[in-house]
């Protein structure tokens, strides 16, 4: 697996894609026995390596054309039809979702309060619309009220709020059309709550808010720019391109995941997020002793959680809700990973505020944490923990996304996006519906 990934980092700034002997990688189409890159309009849809908010290839390598279920229908068959321009990915932030399609055309809808939605109308449209990106998009990414996409050619557009100038120094805290916030080629892109990070061939970049020293630049400040590489707790600046595989910054602290499995998180460490046994702050990237080697990471409101390599899930941190697990007392923090009980086959790891769900490898979804707002999506919305993971009426699911609050996505492999959750603000059409709160999954329309 790890052999994949690192093949596939490599050929991302191919400009003629990668020919290998099956498929083509990286989004490139084969055309005359040659795997190319085209624009996304014209049959070469593009997409480049992912961070921790990206799709999941299909489990099986080819995929299948499963859709999710809601409360036991058949929308999980496999004869599913497949639209022409199917989503591909899915980003959820703590009010709003956007969506990629597999040409690269992004949509959003929800809360545009701060400009999330990205259709340079009123605040007050909260429309489904489709962003002008000039470029076909090859990742989304958002978990509060900021969304970015890495273009085709590499470079990145954010918009929304522009908190701690996450965004650009230009002093606007509501950004509603998208702007380039890196120009130079990039591997991946991660959007927080109040930064933006950036994988690159030699470093990894985080800009926006630093009072805690969530951007990892070695020292703590109010805010620090995209001029300043990510330190490691060895002084080393250097993230070679066969070493990064994904980042995943929330609202005060950021981890960084190794292609060897190795993790490392910088920022505040107050509730035990960063998991180094201590409560201290860190303002450079320090190693997390995950068992086994981690394949995916999640960093909640104050919390972690990662899935490793045998599909086994860790969390830590504090546990305001029961998103650490089980055998953990409310309003107590662990400092260190901890087991949770009752998965084992994760393949991937969403967090919000007070919650975390896990994405399975027979494509089913498993919640648990703070039920109150719909999160676990278990039917139940009293002000209630559940430490045990929760299984919902989902099959077929390619990806899961969660917003910084209680909003969690499925991506099935048929292209159908199913929500549950809350709305983090009010007046805010995010489930299509009218409604503001749904505790269990619900069919979100994919139409703009």
């Amino acid at each position: 697996m790890r052999l994949a990934v690192l093949v596939t980092l490599v050929c991302a700034f191919a400009t003629g894609g990668c020919v290998y002997e099956d498929d083509c990688k990286n989004g490139a189409r084969r055309v005359d026995g040659v795997c190319t890159l085209g624009d996304g309009r014209d049959g070469g849809a593009d997409g480049g390596p992912t961070d921790g908010a990206a799709a999941d290839a299909p489990r099986d390598g080819g995929g299948t054309d499963g859709g999710g279920t809601d409360g036991g229908d058949d929308a999980g068959d496999d004869d599913a039809a497949v639209a022409p321009d199917p989503v591909v990915e899915i980003a959820v932030g703590i009010a709003h979702v956007c969506a990629r399609r597999e040409m690269g055309e992004v949509f959003c809808w929800g809360g545009d309060q701060y400009g999330q939605i990205g259709n340079g109308l009123p605040l007050t449209d909260h429309a489904a619309a489709v962003v002008a990106l000039g470029a076909p998009a090859q990742q989304l990414t958002a978990r509060g009220l900021t969304t970015c996409a890495k273009l085709s050619d590499g470079t990145v557009v954010c918009w929304g709020a522009n908190w701690d100038a996450m965004i650009d120094d230009s002093g606007e805290m509501i950004v509603n059309t998208p702007r380039t916030v890196y120009s130079e080629p990039i591997l991946s892109v991660a959007a927080g709550f109040a930064n933006v990070c950036v994988a690159t061939l030699g470093h990894a970049y985080c800009r926006g808010r630093n009072d805690h020293g969530e951007a990892a630049a070695g020292t703590a400040a109010e805010t620090t720019a995209f001029d300043v590489p990510v330190q490691r707790f060895d002084g080393s600046e250097s993230w070679p391109l066969e070493a990064l595989d994904g980042i995943a910054p929330a609202d005060h602290h950021v981890c960084f995941l190794l292609v060897d499995g190795r993790l490392f998180c910088a920022g505040d460490n107050s509730g035990g997020a960063l998991g180094d046994t201590t409560n201290v702050d860190r303002a450079w990237a320090t190693e997390v002793d995950v068992p086994g080697e981690v394949d995916d990471v999640a960093t909640g409101g104050n919390h972690t959680c990662a899935a490793n390599a045998g599909g086994m899930v860790y969390c830590w941190g504090y546990n305001d809700g029961g998103e650490i697990g089980g055998g953990v007392p409310l309003e107590t923090t662990e400092t260190a990973p901890r087991l949770v009980a009752g998965i084992a086959d994760a393949t991937k790891v969403v967090t919000g505020e007070r919650h975390a769900c896990a994405l399975l490898g027979d494509g089913t979804v498993k919640c648990w944490g703070w039920q109150g707002n719909g999160a676990i999506g278990n039917g139940v919305l009293d002000e209630l923990a559940t430490d045990a993971p929760y299984q919902l009426p989902l099959t077929g699911v390619r990806q899961i996304a969660a917003g910084l609050a209680a909003l969690t996505c499925a991506l099935t492999d048929a292209g159908e996006v199913y929500c549950w959750g809350q709305n983090f603000m009010e007046t805010n059409d995010v489930f299509r519906d009218g409604e503001d709160v749904h505790a269990t999954p619900v069919l979100v329309s994919t139409e703009p």
